[in-house]
């Protein structure tokens, strides 16, 4: 991912230009932004400087809500300031560096979309500040050089607090999140007789600490999973070999794990793996490719997963498991493309995109609920992370898009199931399938784009139908959910007003869930107050 810089927004010409910005929600969110860029006449080097301001309010949920919740009271102003500086050391060499700011204010409920003590609002201050430093060497002329490198350093805070107005217990709360890491690739493009290669080859490294401090009435709880450390390296290689219509994908990644938690009598996870991947497209014939692949991923286990204990949330008394093991996942993938013009007229286009998967998941990691275990001191009920021995993942995605003159239609489907093989029960939730049908209007004479879409869930599958907590049973979400949503974005500059300093202005509107209808994901329960 690349950064933002000056060249991301200058024209062909350009020395200097500012941009400014403002988004009013009707569900109480307004925000308005500013950003100078430029570069220097007689220096090689330019600069972005980037600011924004977004205040929300009291949250009204979709449908009417629930039987409990139908606003969710909530007050944040975030601020975010971001600074980008770019020196062009030569035609082939970039190098430059950024500063990303963000700090929030709020007072809120202890969840938005999970209400506990509403009548209690939280007070408290998210904090991130991102330094990154980006340097890449294109050759011009040596096609085996095209090095980018990135070296990151991240701090992350969020600290808040209540003072309950019916128990009278006084919370205070405090993550800490320290990251650090490197990123380097070289992209080599060379040719072996009649074959052509693009080599990829890279290296990557992270560094992880997190912290918490929980205090309730003075006492403070231990999380077990914290603090912590995380040293994780990767390297991997690929290589894309072509030779007329047939494409050949070989590559791999070597992973190496080293987690451990600051604390006495704690045991370190270190583990590593490599994971190879090979594929191939072949072009049947004009506009029509076959798709066939096998990979495999490595997955180690998070000092939460394997060490959280206690009350950590109001859903679940956490349980340890020091035993965790990786997970490993093994996937076969095939399907095809298709992309055929002049159909119907001489101004339309077809494209059609199908894939199929299925795999096994060794030792998956899930969050299993235990209810058969009685009711905990705390929390609604008792959970543990826990490894599946062979999990099942398959599943197939469908797409399509057909333009014609100024109109877009685009469709699209998606089906996934994850279970247990030896059970047969669904690993960690249900999936339902999503449809998607949207289309699109573009006037390029008047600048105006118009965009309607429509997304529908279907009745998701689960096994098991319900769960018991404290004694009641609660059903897993059965049933379809559909939203409307409307977008549009008017470019004052195509419309041909004649009038210069708008020409630059680009008005975006739209209305999400026209209908305010609910959306449940499968994953809950039919009466949570999780409605989006």
């Amino acid at each position: 991912m690349k950064t933002k810089d000056a060249l991301s927004y200058l024209k062909p010409g350009e020395n200097f230009g500012g941009l400014i910005g403002s988004r009013y929600e009707s569900n109480n969110m307004h925000s308005v932004r500013g950003g100078l860029y430029g570069k220097a006449n007689a220096l090689p080097i330019d600069y972005l400087i980037y600011a924004k301001r977004a205040s929300f309010g009291d949250i009204t949920l979709a449908d009417g809500g629930t039987d409990d919740y139908k606003k969710v009271d909530n007050d944040e102003t975030v601020d975010t300031v971001y600074l980008n500086l770019g020196w062009n050391i030569s035609d082939e060499q970039r190098l430059s560096f950024s500063v990303f700011d963000f700090e929030e204010e709020l007072t809120t409920v202890w969840q938005t979309l999970y209400h506990y003590e509403s009548d209690t609002p939280i007070y408290g201050k998210l904090k991130q500040t991102d330094y990154v430093a980006d340097y890449s060497y294109e050759s011009v002329a040596n096609s085996l050089l095209n090095l980018n490198m990135k070296l990151y350093v991240s701090n992350a805070s969020y600290d808040r607090g209540f003072l309950s107005t019916t128990s009278g217990d006084q919370v205070d709360y405090e993550n800490k999140d320290r990251r650090w890491g490197l990123d380097i690739k070289n992209v080599a493009e060379f040719e072996t007789g009649s074959i052509s290669h693009m080599l990829l080859t890279g290296l990557d490294y992270k560094n992880r600490k997190e912290d918490a401090i929980y205090v309730k009435n003075g006492a403070t709880s231990d999380f077990g999973s914290m603090p912590n450390q995380y040293n994780d390296w990767g390297l991997y290689v690929q290589d894309i070999m072509s030779i007329q219509r047939l494409e050949v994908t070989l590559g791999g990644r070597f992973d190496l794990f080293d987690r451990s938690l600051d604390r006495t009598n704690s045991t370190d996870y270190k583990d590593h793996r490599f994971s190879p991947r090979i594929a191939t497209a072949y072009e049947l014939f004009n506009g029509l490719h076959l798709l066939l692949g096998y990979s495999e991923s490595f997955r180690a286990p998070t000092p939460h997963e394997t060490s959280s204990k206690g009350a950590l949330n109001p859903h679940y008394y956490y349980l340890e498991n020091p035993d965790l093991k990786a997970e490993t996942a093994k996937e076969f993938e095939g399907g095809f493309s298709y992309l055929s013009s002049n159909l119907l007229t001489e101004h339309d286009a077809l494209y059609i995109k199908a894939t199929v998967f299925d795999g096994k998941i060794e030792n998956m990691i899930t969050l299993e609920k235990l209810p058969e275990l009685g009711n905990p001191p705390e929390s609604t009920m008792y959970a543990q992370y826990q490894n599946i021995k062979n999990a099942r993942r398959k599943g197939y995605e469908i797409s399509a898009k057909y333009l014609i003159d100024e109109f877009l239609l685009q469709s699209s489907y998606e089906h996934l199931d994850i279970y247990d093989e030896e059970t047969k029960q669904n690993a960690s939730q249900g999936f339902a399938d999503k449809l998607n049908v949207t289309t699109t209007y573009t006037n390029d004479i008047l600048g105006l784009e118009l965009k309607v879409g429509v997304d529908h869930w279907f009745k998701p599958k689960q096994n098991p139908k319900t769960i018991v907590s404290r004694g009641k049973t609660y059903t897993y979400v059965d049933q379809e959910f559909t939203q409307v949503n409307f977008a549009g974005k008017w470019n004052m500059g195509n419309a041909g007003l004649g009038i210069d300093y708008l020409d630059d202005v680009t008005v975006k509107f739209g209305v999400k869930n026209i209908f305010d209808k609910k959306y449940i994901n499968a994953r809950f329960t039919n009466g949570t107050s999780r409605v989006g």
